[in-house]
């Protein structure tokens, strides 16, 4: 999972304000960590139906 590092000084410069590389690459980096979280979440959800599913077919309730 990619982790998000913001360090002030890499996005502000003071002679140029922000840098478009800089927003962009952050850009990047949250749209890669929504998409593992997404991702995870959906992988948990499927587990949790699945032991749901296990453990009321067996007759446990």
């Amino acid at each position: 999972m990619n982790m998000l590092n913001l360090n002030e000084n890499e996005l502000w410069d003071i002679h140029r304000g922000f840098s478009i590389k800089d927003i962009e690459d952050t850009y990047k980096e949250i749209k890669n960590i929504y998409k593992d979280l997404r991702d995870a979440y959906n992988s948990a959800k499927d587990f949790a139906k699945g032991f749901y599913d296990g453990i009321t077919s067996v007759g446990f309730h």
